[in-house]
């Protein structure tokens, strides 16, 4: 068996690493595309259900919240989009799918099943990955806001805290009294391999309206 010469080792290594970073961009690719494509099957949904809306604006308008909820719900299932999530440092739309398995996050923000859903008084916990969806999430400071749009309306939250903490840390997916949204990625960002942290960003539903 022949050995590669000392110099020709420097070449290997290198053409090594391009392959590698090569195949780690069209991975990424592959990801967000996939993402892109969720966000426009659940906008192409939304406009089906908009020309279907009956002329009698009034009669339509009187929707009860409890109705709206109903129909959220009900759009639950793994692998699902449940809504859109918009970060004020991207101007790209990020579809939730419920469950956080691999299928799940290859396709957008996971929505933890078993926490609410956004909108409700509790806390909605959402992963998504950090080289995708997530990949600015280090970006969003205390005071922006965060838009999430659903099945039962539009909701916008404000940002109020982040913190680092150990990748086998369960309390933030523990219960609230308010009504929020807790944002989980993987930490560092530019970590190579399994990252040992999490980066966890808490937001506070501000308002809500189909205006926002």
């Amino acid at each position: 068996m022949r050995f590669l010469s000392k110099n020709k080792v420097p070449v290997f290594l290198l053409l090594l690493s391009l392959l590698t970073c090569g195949w780690a961009g069209i991975e990424i690719y592959v990801l967000e595309h996939r993402a892109d494509q969720k966000v426009k099957e659940w906008e192409s949904k939304q406009l089906q259900k908009a020309i279907q809306i009956p002329q009698n604006r009034t009669r339509a308008t009187e929707k009860t919240a409890e109705e709206n909820k109903k129909k959220a719900h009900a759009n639950i299932g793994k692998g699902n989009v449940i809504g859109l999530l918009e970060l004020p440092v991207s101007d790209k739309k990020l579809p939730i799918i419920e469950g956080t398995d691999e299928r799940s996050l290859s396709e957008g923000i996971g929505h933890y099943e078993g926490t609410a859903l956004p909108g409700e008084k509790d806390n909605a916990v959402l992963a998504g990955h950090r080289d995708t969806v997530f990949k600015k999430l280090g970006e969003v400071k205390k005071g922006d806001l965060i838009r999430i749009e659903t099945e039962s309306g539009v909701y916008q939250y404000k940002v109020s805290d982040y913190k680092i903490v150990d990748s086998d840390d369960t309390t933030v997916i523990m219960p609230s009294d308010k009504s929020m949204v807790t944002l989980i990625t993987c930490y560092p960002f530019h970590f190579v391999g399994p990252a040992p942290k999490r980066y966890i960003l808490y937001a506070e539903l501000e308002r809500q309206g189909e205006n926002l």
